[in-house]
């Protein structure tokens, strides 16, 4: 089962797709600060956003990023920056939905990780 941890949700909780866009919309307002999204364990894909700059509130681009297994030990870590929070929910949907989502036009930034 996917998951939802934040600043504001320490413990793991299972929220609906609409509480989840809902997090997002509101991130520049709300203590929360963050958004990870993930299945249970800690060698499972995640989708996450965080502002790329909180002090600039709704002013604030999103910074988005996913990470994809390959195996335990082998994983994609991908990053980009959108506008919206429309745009940073995008790859939440598809995590949610179990649907295929292009990272393409992502940076590979697994090199930060190793």
């Amino acid at each position: 089962m996917k998951r939802i941890v934040t600043e504001g949700y320490h413990n793991p909780i299972v929220l609906n797709l609409s509480e989840i866009k809902d997090l997002i919309k509101e991130l520049p307002y709300s203590e929360h600060r963050f958004v990870v999204f993930s299945e249970d364990g800690d060698t499972g894909d995640y989708v996450q956003t965080i502002l790329e700059n909180e002090e600039l509130d709704e002013e604030s681009r999103y910074q988005v990023e996913a990470r994809v297994y390959h195996s335990p030990d082998s994983f994609t870590h991908y990053r980009t920056f959108v506008e919206t929070a429309d745009e940073a929910f995008a790859p939440f949907e598809a995590f949610y939905n179990n649907t295929a989502y292009s990272y393409d036009s992502w940076e590979d930034v697994t090199e930060e990780f190793c």
